[in-house]
């Protein structure tokens, strides 16, 4: 049983057995310890480098010993003796900022090319953008290092910029790396696809149309999320007769998809880049349809005044990993910082 008074443990960092054993004691379940940064007790200031703090009856006022958590994790440091703040995820307190140790989020739900998907508890979720690149349905395939934390930066900032045009997103926040929190929704097995300039697989379809050619209007498109299938174009017929979207539901799915494109067009016009095309993702709640997914690099393509791609068709047309990432990094750079940091 830990004192009443605060308690002063010294654990130098990068020693996980003395984090597991000290979660231990205070009912705490650990997945996966990685590094010990800095200790932090919520609402007492930051502690020193390599001692935790803790004060027992949990934090907040929250009566009695904490009842076992699902995740108990931070983030990188922002700067010289600055970390973010742990993460506490907790069924009586809820989320609330704690000490400094790097740990991995609970169990995998989803892992595709691009991402991993794990549990935080509570209805939300990490994602987690990996270091690598495919293009051709996986014929291609590269390591990429720091291609995930470019392309979580990007898409929190994007998620931001949505949120602040009245866009609802799964977003919650930015975890620093290639790591951002996100709500838990169930997904459309749809592909929506919105074309501001005539450009690969509608030129191949249309070939009365000139390749980069500007469209009199925005182009929606519907697309069956089915790799083995090649994510085909479907028919508003073709979702309405599956039973996915009734036809209010597509109007309005239809709706959000120009919203969206209208700030994201607007935005990087504004920095001297052409929105070609993007690609979203979307759930629905009971509140509307929800953008989720990602908006990077790999689902915009952005062209330059010298038709410079710094998207994934950079390395489709043979660019190297190198450039990939240094394009996605000078996106990153032009969209800004995000803004809405995890533990702040």
């Amino acid at each position: 049983m830990l004192a009443e008074s605060l308690t002063l443990l010294r654990i130098k960092p990068g020693d996980v057995e003395a984090v597991e054993r000290f979660a231990g004691e205070l009912g705490l379940t650990v997945y996966d310890a990685a590094y010990v940064y800095y200790a932090r007790l919520h609402g007492a200031g930051w502690g020193r480098p390599g001692t935790w703090r803790w004060r027992q009856g949990g934090c907040g006022g929250a009566p009695g010993r904490l009842a076992r958590v699902s995740i108990l994790y931070t983030w990188p440091s922002r700067g010289e003796g600055f970390p973010h703040p742990g993460m506490l995820l907790d069924p009586l307190l809820g989320q609330v900022p704690i000490m400094g140790v790097t740990l991995r989020p609970g169990r995998l739900l989803y892992e595709g090319k691009a991402k991993r998907v794990l549990d935080a508890g509570d209805g939300r979720a990490v994602m987690e953008f990996k270091d690598g690149v495919t293009a051709f349905d996986g014929r291609r395939r590269d390591p990429a290092p720091g291609k995930g934390e470019a392309a979580a930066r990007l898409s929190a900032r994007m998620f931001e910029l949505l949120e602040e045009h009245g866009v609802r997103t799964h977003y919650i926040c930015y975890m620093g790396g290639s790591r951002i929190l996100v709500e838990r929704h169930e997904v459309a097995p749809l592909e929506v696809i919105v074309r501001n300039y005539a450009y690969g697989s509608m030129v191949r379809r249309m070939p009365f149309l000139k390749p980069m050619a500007r469209l009199s209007r925005p182009l929606v498109e519907l697309h069956l999320k089915d790799d083995e299938r090649g994510d085909p174009l479907l028919l508003p017929e073709d979702v309405v007769e599956a039973g996915l979207l009734s036809w209010s539901e597509l109007d309005a799915l239809r709706s959000l998809a120009l919203r969206v494109d209208a700030v994201l067009e607007s935005f990087w016009r504004r920095r001297g880049l052409r929105l070609i095309d993007f690609k979203i993702e979307v759930a629905r709640t009971p509140r509307g349809f929800v953008v989720v997914d990602e908006v990077s690099g790999d689902t915009m393509r952005l062209v330059d005044a010298e038709g410079r791609h710094l998207d994934k068709e950079l390395y489709r047309r043979g660019g190297s990993v190198e450039e990939l990432v240094e394009a996605y990094r000078e996106l990153a750079r032009l969209a800004g910082a995000p803004e809405r940091l995890c533990g702040e």
